[in-house]
């Protein structure tokens, strides 16, 4: 009986103690954790680092956060790894020292930098990271001669068309990088702006112009060549008024004119149709399509003012209408959050789902406040992760009424990832 009994217990501890391979789970779980935590905190301490070694060089040091921002961006949007995610930003960060070979080899860091930075071995590597590298190191390298190069869309794919070593790995990344500035104008409040153009015109230098003529007179221009671009943008904004080419590479103008104004959405947005002839031909087609009025090209600046000012009426704005909306549908909380952080601002953000509300309070890179239902603080943003749609409303603030929390952005966004793999 007595060595029943002693047996029967034997089980039972056997029972309740959870079975090796869950040990060694929890125990590797618990090991990720750790790794993650150091390997942020070794991430913080080169852009530290970095930081003040390029204190006294601000445009160096605002390159070097900007090649930071993107590759962050772009990691996040590709959904790289964690241990890819570190090695890419840590190459960010040493590639703005002049000497950052050095500079890695003393850190004697796990981390590929290297490779990254040089593309030495991009093009046989599955890796994405010395890929992304190259397309934002690129990019920067256009703006550099057209600081204006952002806002041409168009323009930016085909001077970034992958070339060299890893081509073949490219065309998604700028395609990414491509929507991550779209997603960016979107998110960009413009305050002091007459107002936002949507320019579709075909022609790269037509399209500059006008885009050149439109800043000049305090608008925001955005710019597509082809109907699919335009639509694209037109799924995640809504600009105050449309120039739009008769002839576009991938459609007609007349028709895309016809289905705006029968979309309810899109039907009080002021179309003005661009035309490189005078003849009335043309202008009757495109006010039988919907037009609201012609403008010839080449443009004259006066009389496109003034054919603007007309169909745009100022119009008084709230105090707190400075911010954007849209939809997580179109733009993910991911990616939602990353932008906007990287902004450096302070943003209140506003979310609905399914009858349920909440708010995220961002301090630059930092969440210092997060609230949905009963939940505060970090679990409430866990939470918001988890939604798949919604609404969700960012508005610029001065100062923020509670704070919960004082966490980064990344590493918050990091976890939550890493709790979403956990559940699956």
């Amino acid at each position: 009986r007595a060595a029943a009994s002693q047996a029967a217990a034997a089980a039972t501890v056997a029972a309740e103690r959870p079975p090796p391979i869950m040990q060694a789970l929890a125990a590797t779980a618990a090991g990720g954790r750790r790794i993650d935590r150091i390997s942020r905190a070794l991430l913080n301490a080169i852009g530290l680092l970095v930081s003040r070694e390029l204190e006294q060089d601000v445009s160096a040091l605002q390159a070097v956060r900007t090649r930071v921002r993107y590759c962050q961006l772009l990691a996040g949007r590709l959904a790289m790894p964690n241990d890819g995610t570190d090695a890419l930003l840590a190459s960010a960060w040493l590639s703005g020292l002049p000497d950052w070979k050095t500079a890695a080899a003393r850190l004697d860091m796990p981390y590929p930098v290297a490779e990254i930075i040089s593309g030495e071995t991009a093009a046989g590597s599955d890796s994405p990271g010395p890929h992304v590298f190259a397309v934002v190191t690129a990019y920067q390298d256009i703006l550099r001669r057209d600081p204006q190069a952002a806002r041409n869309h168009q323009h930016l794919r085909r001077e970034l068309v992958p070339r060299g070593p890893g081509a073949e790995h490219q065309g998604p990344i700028i395609e990414a990088l491509l929507q991550i500035l779209m997603d960016e104008q979107f998110l960009t409040p413009s305050q002091g702006s007459a107002g936002t153009l949507l320019v579709i015109e075909p022609e790269e230098g037509t399209a500059s112009n006008i885009s050149a003529l439109l800043t000049t007179e305090g608008y925001r221009s955005l710019t597509a060549a082809t109907v699919a671009a335009a639509r694209a943008y037109l799924a995640s904004l809504m600009p105050d008024a449309i120039l739009l080419a008769r002839d576009l590479p991938d459609g007609s103008g007349l028709a895309l004119c016809q289905a705006l104004k029968q979309d309810a959405r899109t039907a009080e947005v002021p179309v003005f149709m661009l035309l490189r002839h005078t003849g009335d031909r043309h202008a009757a087609e495109a006010l039988r399509a919907g037009a609201d009025d012609i403008v010839t090209v080449p443009v004259s600046a006066e009389l496109l003012v003034l054919k603007l000012r007309r169909a745009m009426p100022a119009k008084p704005v709230a105090e707190d209408d400075t911010g954007v909306q849209g939809n997580l549908g179109d733009l993910g909380f991911t990616d939602l959050i990353q932008i906007l952080a990287a902004g450096a601002k302070r943003m209140e953000i506003a979310l609905t789902h399914a009858g349920r509300g909440g708010r995220i309070c961002l301090d630059g890179n930092t969440v210092v406040h997060a609230e949905v239902g009963d939940l505060v603080g970090e679990e409430a943003f866990y939470a918001f992760m988890k939604w798949p749609s919604g609404e969700f409303r960012a508005v610029p603030r001065e100062a923020f009424d509670t704070q919960s929390m004082n966490a980064p952005v990344m590493g918050l966004l990091m976890e939550g990832a890493r709790r979403s793999d956990e559940h699956e």
